[in-house]
């Protein structure tokens, strides 16, 4: 009998315990998804800045790479412009020379007095209009050597007069009418074939 109180004393003992314990539980189990969120959203927060960081990155990466291709195409066309410029000094240097050996020839030539005077003023007479009494101002060794020209023009042959004037050099002459003046040499003729010569180069 003593013994079955004792169990019935001891039962209720047990289950307020049991009661008392539900509490705590139900208070972890909110403390556990507390940290369980801040966990979560510490994770979310390194992976979002890390993602920030990684657009940043490509944003910059993206922005030096548009430099260096702006640099390289600048470079690109400076050195097209310098090989340009370098060519052009090339063909001009290859007009000079020649040009120069030319006027070396032909200096030569016009020593031996072996470069025909004639053509030269034909050409300078065709550069003005027949009117008027003409003047041919040649070099005194020209002179002798020229003076069939009269014949050659035909009907002008009574309007042209022939100077004998130092100060035109050898193989060159002026022509002077009421319409102005024309001067034809070795040196204005090579400058016009050289001209020629340099438009053609840049045509091409």
């Amino acid at each position: 009998m003593a013994e079955a109180v004792m169990l019935q004393l001891e039962l209720p003992v047990a289950d307020v315990g049991l009661v008392v314990d539900e509490p705590e539980l139900e208070q972890d189990r909110n403390i556990s998804a507390e940290l369980r969120e801040q966990i979560e959203a510490e994770l979310q927060e390194r992976f979002d800045a890390r993602i920030a960081q990684g657009q940043q990155q490509v944003i910059a990466e993206r922005a030096q790479l548009a430099q260096t291709q702006q640099a390289l195409t600048q470079a690109a066309a400076q050195l097209s412009q310098l090989q340009e410029q370098a060519l052009e000094e090339l063909r001009n240097q290859g007009v000079d020379l020649a040009l120069a050996i030319a006027r070396k020839v032909i200096a030569q030539e016009i020593k031996a007095q072996r470069v025909e005077i004639d053509p030269i003023v034909i050409d300078a007479l065709r550069q003005l209009p027949a009117r008027g009494e003409i003047e041919i101002h040649l070099n005194p060794a020209d002179l002798e050597r020229s003076q069939f020209v009269a014949e050659a023009t035909g009907a002008h042959a009574r309007e042209l007069k022939f100077v004998s004037d130092p100060d035109v050099a050898p193989g060159g002459c002026v022509v002077q009418s009421v319409e102005g003046s024309v001067e034809s040499n070795i040196d204005s003729s090579l400058q016009k074939i050289g001209e020629v010569l340099r438009d053609t180069e840049e045509g091409e």
